[in-house]
């Protein structure tokens, strides 16, 4: 992405084994429906402010004195590094933030956890833009707190005037680290890590079983003396050639190679497939300003905003009506907007139950250990 980022590992202070054993109990659309919170005011008067916290580097700079320019709303920007941050910050009874941006997983998480505000559809006309593709979740069915920003892959790039080979698969990820030992980078993501060994072997990403799983910590065993970065801040490490081979997202590649200069390097759709993962627009249950708030998501569904959207972060727009305003040299790019045959490799990270994430956790902790 056009951001700095670590996602997708679910840390205490509420654990992904508690949210887990929650979800199993009643089922994860039960939870979204008890914790339901009140509507926002039924006035529809714009404040004259918006506190956004976001992934840094993950929203057009020129949209922002627009949206003052067009609504007469000031936005306040604040980062986060990662979705547990963001959550541990909320626990922590941060207040004052009004839009925030989690991952599908997390937005079920805040969701249960009753931090996300129920949006109020009927504000949101620009979401009639929206492919139906990426809409009513397993994690938010009927979009009830959340709607889609962008979405990408997980996979890896390499310095391409280093690295003289041509890689395709996660297979080669494993044979290239260890020909480029101490110059490779993988995720801090233990979802993430687990399964791209997974998905060498040609099991499911989620994959809950035993076996599987004992395999991949293996061949993570094997891959580890190579790593010299466990990190998700990785751009700047590829691009100083630090590392010539990391684990990580599409745009951030992208980004790389759309600067001026262009950095040489190549991201890899692993052909055994991958993760497809979506980030979110939320409004926060505590949000001062929450008729600003659903102006703005309604602002950045726009078709025309979300064409623009996609020349900064290079991830692919939700949006369906946004993809004729995109340049043609983004929309035919396979690294952005995959083949179907690719798709149809991808899978979207999904709850793995009590013990199936107790088997992850024991993989993850043996690969760090390591």
């Amino acid at each position: 992405m056009a951001r700095e980022m670590t996602v997708r590992i679910l840390r205490p202070r509420v654990t992904r084994r508690e949210f887990l054993q929650m979800g199993m109990a009643t089922g994860s659309a039960a939870f979204l429906a008890a914790c339901g919170v009140q509507p926002p005011p039924p006035t529809r008067e714009l404040e004259g402010e918006l506190n956004l916290y976001n992934w840094s580097a993950y929203i057009h700079p020129d949209l922002v004195p627009e949206f003052k320019t067009q609504l007469g709303v000031s936005i306040v920007e604040d980062f986060y590094a990662s979705n547990e941050d963001l959550l541990a910050k909320l626990q922590a009874g941060a207040t004052g933030y009004d839009v925030v941006v989690p991952t599908g997983y997390m937005v079920q998480i805040l969701a249960i956890e009753g931090f996300l505000l129920e949006l109020d559809h009927s504000r949101l006309p620009n979401i009639s833009h929206m492919d139906s593709k990426f809409m009513d979740q397993p994690w938010d069915p009927g979009n009830r707190y959340s709607v889609p920003k962008d979405w990408g892959t997980t996979g890896y790039g390499y310095r391409s005037d280093i690295v003289t080979e041509r890689p395709t698969s996660w297979a080669e990820f494993w044979e290239l680290a260890e020909k480029y030992s101490g110059q490779v980078s993988v995720l801090d993501v233990n979802v993430d890590v687990v399964g791209a060994a997974l998905k060498l072997f040609g099991y499911s990403w989620n994959s809950v079983d035993a076996g599987e799983l004992e395999q991949a910590k293996q061949k993570l065993l094997e891959l580890k003396p190579h790593v010299s970065t466990i990190t998700s801040v990785y751009k700047d490490l590829i691009k100083t050639q630090q590392t010539v081979l990391s684990m990580g997202w599409n745009g951030d590649f992208l980004a790389l190679v759309f600067e001026d200069p262009p950095v040489p390097v190549t991201y890899v759709v692993p052909r055994e497939g991958t993760e497809l993962w979506i980030d979110n627009w939320c409004i926060l249950a505590s949000a001062p300003h929450p008729n600003a708030a659903h102006a703005f998501l309604n602002y950045m569904m726009d078709p025309q905003v979300c064409a623009r959207e996609i020349e900064y972060s290079y991830y692919a727009q939700a949006n369906k009506d946004s993809f004729p305003l995109i340049p043609e040299e983004i929309r035919s790019d396979p690294a952005i907007y995959p083949s179907a045959d690719v798709l149809a490799k991808l899978e979207p990270t999904a709850d793995r139950g009590t013990e199936g994430t107790r088997l992850l956790d024991e993989v993850w902790a043996a690969f760090l250990a390591a």
